[in-house]
């Protein structure tokens, strides 16, 4: 499975253009969703006809975003599914790979709505020069989840189990953006600090900070660079998600 193109839009972006959210109608604020999933579609490798699934995730219950998507999608007649609102990247992933496996999609999008936008472009095979295979996709094991520390020894044996050492990472990803925890990484992974990338615009990380982080960067990625991802739920890991450049 491949990722052919990430985009994502802030709402910060919008105020500094002077878009006063607040003051926004309902039908102008769920157009300012729809032009940040927009956004991305111009680094698709493929015509936007060629989706057959798309993955809808809100953490804002964003019910009628969801039904200005369909209808703005309906006439592609593309299959659209809602993942639980307790569900996480890791999740819908996972969702997206079995469609793939089982036939059923070839090329899907997913939308992950929260403060942020972030939109991602999957495809069960390679279609342009530089994307991201997903290697391996994964759930925490309960013992990991107990401590925002002993993920750097899951960390460490999803890496072993993939064939790759800690000497082969290039970047690791995550969203708990807490110096404690990102220092912890640092010296337990021994990698050097430019190589941990977090979103450190708000105390309190969300797990779609994971996936704005990586599409924050995903543009400066080289080829062979391999990148590990962390999602975290309430500074609770939930998983992870293994990728490398091609």
């Amino acid at each position: 499975m491949y990722i052919n193109a990430i985009g994502y839009y802030r709402r910060e972006d919008c105020l500094k253009n002077n878009i006063k959210h607040e003051m926004q109608t309902r039908e102008e604020d769920i157009r300012s969703y729809h032009n940040a999933i927009i956004h991305s579609l111009p680094h698709l490798p493929y015509d936007l006809t060629a989706i057959d699934l798309i993955i809808f995730m809100s953490d804002t219950g964003a019910d009628e975003i969801l039904c200005f998507i369909k209808k703005e999608f309906k006439s592609l007649n593309i299959n659209i599914l809602t993942a639980l609102s307790d569900s996480t990247i890791i999740n819908s992933i996972e969702l997206i790979n079995s469609y793939f496996l089982s036939k059923l999609s070839n090329k899907a999008l997913l939308i992950y709505v929260a403060e942020e936008v972030v939109t991602c472009f999957f495809s069960n095979e390679k279609v342009a020069a530089k994307e991201g295979r997903v290697i391996s996709i994964s759930h925490a094991p309960i013992e990991h989840k107990r401590s925002r520390f002993l993920y750097m020894s899951y960390a460490n044996s999803m890496l072993e189990m993939n064939g790759y050492f800690l000497s082969d990472l290039s970047y690791l990803i995550f969203n708990d953006s807490t110096d404690k925890v990102i220092r912890n990484a640092i010296n337990s992974l021994n990698i050097p600090e430019d190589k941990v990338l977090v979103n450190t615009d708000k105390p309190i990380s969300k797990p779609i900070d994971s996936f704005l982080a990586l599409a924050q960067n995903y543009k400066n990625f080289k080829t062979n660079d391999l990148i590990y991802i962390l999602v975290f739920r309430e500074r609770i890991l939930m998983g992870s998600f293994l990728l490398e450049i091609e």
